[in-house]
């Protein structure tokens, strides 16, 4: 993917949340992302509160937003 694809993806889609582009690997280095798919569930401060390895199905994910996720 580039970064070009990926922004008309999204733009296709109609998503409105941020999509941040690790392009210098700087967040991989940060959170030690070792493989993909990996998800990780951040909170507004940026505190890594949780991640999943590989595919995650509609419940897990919903179970990690909502641990993020303040109104």
């Amino acid at each position: 993917e580039t970064v070009e694809s990926a922004s008309a993806f999204i733009t296709e889609k109609g998503y409105t949340f941020p999509v941040y582009f690790d392009t210098t690997f700087e967040a991989a280095s940060l959170y030690g992302a070792s493989s993909i798919p990996l998800t990780y569930f951040i909170d507004a401060q940026g505190n890594l509160t949780a991640q999943a390895t590989g595919a995650i199905d509609i419940n897990t994910l919903q179970r990690g937003i909502d641990m993020i996720y303040t109104p």
